[in-house]
Formats: structure tokens, C-alpha cells, sequence
């Protein structure tokens, strides 16, 4: 499972008891260059949770692994990578409610004015015809771009799968004729509704989209209101190698679209893979969250600068790995990636050893809390997925029995290790209860949790679990989002510019006041409950 640790919760150092090993990204590979004098744009921590064993434990050691890449300063910023992109863009019928088609068009009219001769620009729309609008090419003039969107009116019916794969090859064809390896290639599918033409089987589509990735097309999905099939776009989005955006209101579509290409103008590496290699002794090792159970290598994707991502990884001993004192080796993480700073590959391998100790005190007091805590949310976000999954299926009660169980296990970790996610968890769940019991009765209401829901599950497992814990110093558009709520509510008269500063935490707590809440100035899932956010 990747994610990204809020500035809130940096790691602890835990001197004397935890091992930490730090690589600065020494290559090891025959083809990559060498790195010797330059820094590593990404680099990389590992932390186990277990460095110390006593002889004959049999238990799992797990491993968290952390990424980080270095913030860029202004002058590299502005030299950014150049972006080979394919907006693809829904016009079914649907399209027509609300002023859907009218925002979508200014959205693409605002992605274009952000892109430059360097970049490669394809515009594919789609009902149940697919049309190139305009096929790949340098943006040198943007402004015949800009008309032909202008002219999309609403018809049809939803070709998706079509229609997404006329932008993977017009991206594709984007990369003859540009520097494939410097590049950032990507397809922004948009889409308000079921796919209904064509192919829309799920798995038959999310083949077609591991196939482009192959290829070095990624796919982000970005979903439009309540009507689409998110279970479709989401699937998209995690076999695409790309994000995932709900987009719950059209006017929302021109913020969600600048913050993706924000996000891919920051790229300072991609095509980043690690792999799990088990020592002789280890029975296996497997990242844990990643589709395969079983699985030992994940492809990564990309970094933006200042992007955190970890993981977690599971090495299982053998029967003897653990019965002689002294250093026993569970393997090695190789780690690679393209770092578009210096357009060269980059790799290193960081091997992995416990020791095996008499002393049992030393072995419990060298216990490292950071990585059990990441573990026991990594298993409580799995538990809720297939708690959400039943009460889809309809099995309510089983649902609501899940989560009651769910956040008593949360709340009985966190009187142990009183930590800031693990009480946001418990939270996080009751909200969820509550939501899901108002629901039960309510077709409407139900597909509004369920979407919310998901795009919750999916930022906890992509990078972002505090979504919807929002304080002071946090920025972006949710922050945005808050602030436009509690213009509405008559609390806050200042800019709505992303900035959680001192006068949105003054706005919060009184809000929080007006409405019985706990007045901390945070706005959880209770105060975004309240301001109808959650």
C-alpha cells in the first residue's frame, strides 16, 4: 500500500532501538550512469519493527519503507519535464444536466493555456463515436485547440473503453516524436456515467489499460458527479498506473484538472520499481496491500518533488532463520527509477538484517512502535474496504458488525500506543457508521456514501489517509473546499486559496463552537460531517 505521511506524523528517530538504514541511491545497474558527486533525487529509509530477535521466534519481521523526493528549487522547477498528454473527454447526453459540458470545456480551455510548445497535447471526445478532436502535437497554438473544445455539445451514450484507448494512442504516437525517457505521458479520462458501449466488462478493460501501461501510457481517471461507475474508474486508475479524482460537482472540474497537471509538471522521477528479494532463510516476502498477495515487486510510478511514499513489506523466517545468535539476513530491497533531473537511471540495493539476541529485554525494548502502528492501519483500511464491499452488496447489518468490530480493535491499539492516526481511525469509522445507518433506506444517499466513501479508502491507500483531517499549515484543494463551507455558513470572509492559515483554524473553532463540537481548530470527520464535506 502506498501512502504519504502527513507533515504532522514525520517518522520518529527512535535512537538505540530502532534500525534505520539510509542509501543515498548508488547505482548497481551495468546500464545506469554513475552517480558518484550528485545526490540521489529520490532516497530512501527502511525502519524494521523487529531488529532485535530472540532465538526461535517464528514470527513475520516487517519492514516499512519510505521514499522521499527531494523539493526542486525554483530554477529546476521552471525547467520541468515535458508533458505528451490526451485529454479525453466525455460528451454523452448526460453531459447536458447541471452545466456539466459547460465547465468541462472551460476546464480543458484552462489545461490547455497551461501546457507549451514543449509539450504534446491530443483531445479525444467520446459518446458512442469517438473522434480525435485534435491529434498529438507540439501546443504551438493554442487557440484552434480552444475552439474546436468550445463547439462539444452533449449526445449518445458512453463508449468509455473506446474512447480512452484512442487517447493511449495518440499518447503513444506522442512519443515517436518526443524524448520518450524525459517525458511525462499520461491520458486524463474523464467520464459522468456507465460505460455502456462497446466493451465494459471491468476486467476486460483493466487488461487493456495494464497493456498501455506496459507501453508507458498511464491513465488518471477523474469521475464526474454520482452517476458513474467509480468500482470502473477506480480500477482504471490503479491497473493505468495514474490518480483517481471524484469529482462531486462540475465546477469543480478546472481545480481537479490543474492539480493533476500540476502534479506532472512537479515529476522529478519516474518508471520507479522496487523488489522484494528473500534470502535463502526466508520462506517469503511480499509487500503488503498490493494486489497479489503474493507479490514481491510493485511498480511505483512516478515522484513529484517533496513527494513522501512508504510501504510496508513482510518477510516470513524459515523454520531455523532464528534459532543462532548473531546477524541473520531476510534479504534485500532493490529499488530503481529514471531521474528526469539528469535523464539517467538510478538504482540500489539496500540489504536487510536482524540480529538474534539472548536478551529478551533488549530484543522487546528495541521494538520500533512506528512500524506496528503502520501495520495495524494498513490491516484496519483492508477490513473497512470489504466492510464498505458488504454493505454494497446489501448485507447492512454484516457491514455495520464489521466496522462496530473494526473500531473497537482501532480503539484498543491506540490506549496502547496514543498516536494521532490511530484516534483519527476511530473517528474516521464512527462517522462511517453513522453514515452508513442514514443511509440504509435511501438509494440516493447510499451511492453518495459509497463514492465518498472510496475515494476516501483510495487516498488512505495512494498517499493521502488524512484527506479529511485537515489543520493549520495544510494546503491544496481540499483546504478549498473547507474554506468555501465555511464562507457558507457565515465563518470565514477571506480568500479561498488553499491555505489552512490562522484565520481558517479561528473559522473552524468557531464553527466547532456554534455546533457542540470538540473546539480544536482541526477539521476531522466530524467538523467535515457537520460542514457537509465527509
Amino acid at each position: 500500500m502506498m501512502q504519504t505521511l502527513p507533515d504532522a506524523h514525520t517518522m520518529k528517530t527512535i535512537a538505540a532501538t530502532a534500525v534505520v538504514l539510509f542509501l543515498a541511491g548508488t547505482t548497481s545497474n551495468a546500464s545506469a550512469l554513475p552517480l558518484e558527486g550528485a545526490k540521489a533525487v529520490v532516497q530512501t529509509t527502511v525502519e524494521l519493527d523487529r531488529p532485535l530477535i530472540i532465538p526461535g521466534d517464528r514470527r513475520p519481521v516487517y519492514a516499512l519503507v519510505r521514499f522521499h523526493a527531494a523539493e526542486s528549487p525554483a530554477a529546476e522547477r521552471a525547467n520541468r519535464p515535458p508533458l505528451n498528454l490526451a485529454l479525453v473527454l466525455d460528451r454523452s447526453g448526460s453531459m447536458e444536466a447541471t452545466g456539466k459540458i459547460a465547465y468541462l470545456k472551460e476546464a480543458a480551455r484552462k489545461a490547455v493555456d497551461g501546457l507549451t510548445p514543449s509539450d504534446h497535447l491530443a483531445v479525444v471526445e467520446y459518446d458512442t463515436k469517438i473522434t480525435t478532436l485534435w491529434p498529438s502535437q507540439p501546443v504551438l497554438d493554442k487557440e484552434p485547440i480552444k475552439r474546436l473544445i468550445d463547439r462539444l455539445t452533449p449526445r449518445g451514450g458512453t463508449d468509455l473503453a473506446a474512447g480512452m484507448m484512442r487517447g493511449v494512442a495518440e499518447v503513444a504516437a506522442g512519443m515517436q516524436a518526443i524524448d520518450a525517457q524525459t517525458a511525462v505521458s499520461r491520458v486524463l479520462l474523464l467520464s459522468d456515467g456507465l460505460a455502456n458501449h462497446g466493451v465494459t466488462h471491468a476486467a476486460e478493460i483493466s487488461g487493456m489499460v495494464r497493456e498501455a501501461k506496459r507501453q508507458g501510457v498511464r491513465i488518471s481517471a477523474l469521475g464526474l458527479g454520482l452517476d458513474y461507475g467509480e468500482d470502473l474508474m477506480l480500477a482504471i486508475a490503479q491497473n493505468g498506473g495514474g490518480a483517481f479524482y471524484h469529482v462531486e460537482h462540475p465546477h469543480q472540474i478546472a481545480r481537479v484538472y490543474q492539480e493533476e497537471l500540476a502534479a506532472l509538471s512537479a515529476t522529478v522521477a519516474k518508471d520507479a520499481r522496487l523488489r522484494l528479494e528473500a534470502a535463502p532463510g526466508v520462506v517469503n516476502a511480499t509487500i503488503l496491500g498490493a494486489d497479489n498477495p503474493q507479490q514481491a515487486g510493485l511498480d511505483l510510478g512516478s515522484f513529484r518533488a517533496g513527494e513522501t511514499q512508504v510501504l510496508l513489506a513482510q518477510f516470513v523466517p524459515g523454520a531455523t532463520l532464528f534459532d543462532a545468535a548473531g546477524e541473520a539476513s531476510l534479504g534485500e530491497i532493490a529499488f530503481s527509477y529514471r531521474d528526469l533531473g539528469n535523464d539517467r537511471a538510478a538504482s540500489v540495493r539496500i540489504p536487510l538484517t536482524v540480529k538474534v539476541v539472548e536478551d529478551e529485554q533488549a530484543a522487546l525494548a528495541a521494538h520500533n512502535p512506528e512500524v506496528t502502528i503502520e501495520t495495524k492501519l494498513l490491516a484496519a483500511e483492508r477490513r473497512h474496504r470489504d466492510a464498505v464491499a458488504q454493505y454494497q452488496a446489501g448485507h447492512y447489518d454484516a457491514a455495520d458488525l464489521a466496522m462496530r468490530e473494526l473500531e473497537h480493535a482501532i480503539r484498543k491499539a491506540n490506549d496502547a500506543h496514543e498516536d494521532l492516526r490511530l484516534a483519527n481511525k476511530v473517528e474516521t469509522l464512527r462517522v462511517e457508521r453513522d453514515q452508513m445507518a442514514a443511509a440504509r433506506t435511501n438509494a440516493g444517499q447510499r451511492n453518495v456514501y459509497l463514492k465518498r466513501s472510496k475515494n476516501r479508502l483510495y487516498g488512505a491507500a495512494t498517499g493521502n489517509r488524512d484527506h479529511y483531517r485537515l489543520q493549520r499549515g495544510d494546503e491544496g484543494i481540499n483546504v478549498e473546499r473547507l474554506q468555501t463551507a465555511l464562507q457558507g455558513e457565515g465563518h470565514y470572509a477571506g480568500p479561498v486559496d488553499g491555505l489552512y492559515s490562522a484565520a481558517v483554524e479561528t473559522s473552524v473553532k468557531a464553527f466547532q463552537t456554534e455546533n457542540s463540537l470538540t473546539v480544536d481548530g482541526i477539521a476531522g470527520p466530524v467538523t467535515m460531517q457537520k460542514l457537509g464535506l465527509y
